[in-house]
């Protein structure tokens, strides 16, 4: 059955806009933006907008989309997943350009702002958590689902005073059912067999949970920073593993290290499921907290910091593929063989675009080399004093804000400016809404 309700194209009546009229973006991912928004139940969720043709999963031929049975099979599976340690899916919509995945709101920070937050880190506190994930872990792998992305930026840290801190898997986009095939996931916390010509299992989520531990113990990435141009080095290491006796993970219990070793195993049928690392003894301790526990590092680590302000080690999430070269093997962007010129142009405008995004000053940008000049992007500046949302004006070009201009300056003949009034979506002209045609 088709797990998606189908709906009329973005600004039509009865479209993703009637249902939820608001939408305050929230970030923006690899695969796609992700949005607070307000039903007419006035309940408030989350929801992640993905275009068709951006989506990982798709299947892509002459320049359309598939929307195959296995892709239903799965989306099926996340509506039904029922668990304190995983998002809750509520809504699945579709139009003709994009999906929308409507999920519950989680109010509070991802594990990596929460590893900043947090003063200092004893043992017990990564118990506490690791706990949890492989609790969401266990729970999704007995659905039949596979993550193949879990990273700091995919789990979510909740308040909840004096129970502790609850953590939510999120961010289902790359999954599968089953057994997976192909280099999906986020470099630095994908397990080697993911680089293989063959299928794999659910153990890929126990190497990534794995790579999450390293870091809350030492508060350092557990391989060094990675491109898909030297996965090579980068595929060295993960087949020799972290050392597990340096600095801080000497103060680290021989049982909480053994299960680390035990989830980065470079080979998949030795590495341990979920339920294994749950009943092992470091798990199996009450959690508590005690006074003379060493501290393994500081939330104040410089290098976690400059990795969560460059991101030049989690990446993005990415979709690879795996090829013969000369003897070795090469990862290859599957969605695009760009030259490297190419790919260096896309690097940057796909930064420049998210810079500009975040701006609180009014800027869009449009593309002169396409026809009509379309918008390519706006700040959210630009929606906050227009009233536009980004998904309404890109590939517009922006006379539309000015469409009644004409009409006005015909009435007052003495107004010649090369500034133009421009339009609020909800309230005509606004007379702090400027354009200057020379700027």
């Amino acid at each position: 059955a088709d797990p998606f309700k189908r709906l009329p194209d973005a600004g039509k009546p009865g479209g993703f806009n009637d249902l939820y009229p608001t939408l305050e973006r929230i970030t923006d991912s690899t695969f796609g933006t992700v949005f607070h928004c307000n039903g007419r139940s006035h309940e408030r969720s989350v929801v992640k907008i993905v275009r068709r043709r951006e989506h990982p999963l798709l299947k892509q031929r002459r320049q359309r989309t598939t929307e195959t049975e296995e892709f239903w099979r799965y989306m099926s599976k996340l509506q039904a997943l029922r668990h304190e340690n995983v998002v809750r899916y509520t809504d699945f919509y579709a139009d003709s350009s994009s999906f929308y995945f409507v999920m519950e709101c989680c109010a509070g920070r991802t594990l990596l702002e929460h590893l900043l937050v947090v003063p200092s880190w004893q043992e017990s506190r990564v118990r506490q958590l690791m706990r949890q994930l492989l609790q969401a872990l266990h729970y999704i792998h007995q659905m039949d689902v596979i993550h193949r992305d879990v990273k700091l930026e995919n789990l979510m840290v909740l308040d909840r005073s004096l129970e502790g801190p609850l953590m939510k898997l999120l961010d289902f986009g790359l999954g599968c059912r089953g057994t997976g095939a192909g280099a999906m996931g986020t470099l630095g916390y994908m397990a080697p067999e993911v680089f293989g010509p063959s299928s794999y299992t659910n153990s890929v989520d126990l190497f990534s949970a794995g790579v999450v531990m390293h870091i809350c113990f030492t508060g350092r990435p557990a391989f060094p920073p990675v491109t898909y141009r030297t996965w090579e080095d980068h595929h060295r290491a993960l087949l020799a593993g972290p050392d597990l006796h340096q600095k801080p993970l000497h103060k680290v219990s021989s049982a909480g290290r053994e299960v680390l070793a035990w989830a980065l195993r470079p080979s998949a049928s030795r590495r341990c499921t979920a339920a294994q690392a749950l009943r092992s003894p470091w798990l199996q301790g009450d959690g508590k907290t005690w006074k003379e526990e060493p501290v393994l590092w500081s939330g104040t680590s410089n290098e976690l910091r400059f990795l969560q302000v460059m991101g030049v080690w989690n990446g993005g999430s990415t979709q690879l593929k795996v090829v013969p070269s000369k003897g070795s093997l090469q990862v290859i962007d599957e969605a695009e063989e760009d030259t490297e010129d190419e790919e260096k142009d896309r690097d940057i405008e796909q930064f420049c675009c998210r810079l500009v995004r975040h701006m609180d000053i009014p800027v869009c940008i449009a593309n002169p080399g396409k026809p009509d000049c379309p918008l390519v992007v706006v700040s959210k500046g630009f929606e906050d004093l227009t009233g536009f949302s980004e998904e309404e004006v890109l590939g517009h070009n922006c006379r539309f804000l000015n469409r009644l201009r004409s009409r006005d300056l015909s009435q007052e003949p003495h107004l010649v400016s090369p500034v133009q009034l421009l339009w609020r979506k909800e309230a005509g002209l606004h007379d702090s809404c400027w354009s200057d045609d020379y700027a």
